[in-house]
């Protein structure tokens, strides 16, 4: 769930509308294979990083997307299905690793803010502590 979570948070459309920008709800299609998997892989990936646990419906979901990932490609479960979730996992661990600091500032400032705007993401992902303030 973290990775749909942190996938709607990042894919913000960049046209400038009267109406809000609307996240999208799958990964991008312009993604890897594995990058897709890793990015269902995240919320799990993360629990291993920060050391905490989810709830285990939320694995259980993040399990069955990546199955429809797999499927919407043509892969095979049985086949390479396991070798394509370790490495969508491992790609996930890695990317939550070089970015944790920015995800430990991001989740300092959903909880203080409970949103963020796409300024205020883009700098933090430039890692601009001063400019974080709206």
């Amino acid at each position: 769930m973290l990775g749909r979570l942190v996938c709607r948070s990042a894919s913000f459309t960049s046209e400038r509308t009267t109406r809000a920008a609307e996240p999208r709800s799958d990964p991008p299609s312009h993604l890897s294979l594995v990058d897709k998997i890793a990015v269902c892989s995240a919320g799990h990936a993360a629990e291993r990083v920060f050391g905490v646990e989810s709830h285990e419906r939320a694995s259980f979901k993040d399990h069955r997307e990546i199955a429809r990932v797999l499927e919407e490609h043509g892969v095979s479960e049985e086949e390479r299905g396991p070798m394509l979730r370790d490495e969508g996992h491992d790609r996930a661990c890695a990317l939550l690793l070089q970015y944790k600091d920015e995800v430990i500032r991001l989740a300092d400032l959903l909880v203080k803010q409970g949103s963020v705007s796409k300024e205020s993401f883009d700098r933090l992902m430039r890692r601009d502590e001063e400019e974080l303030k709206d």
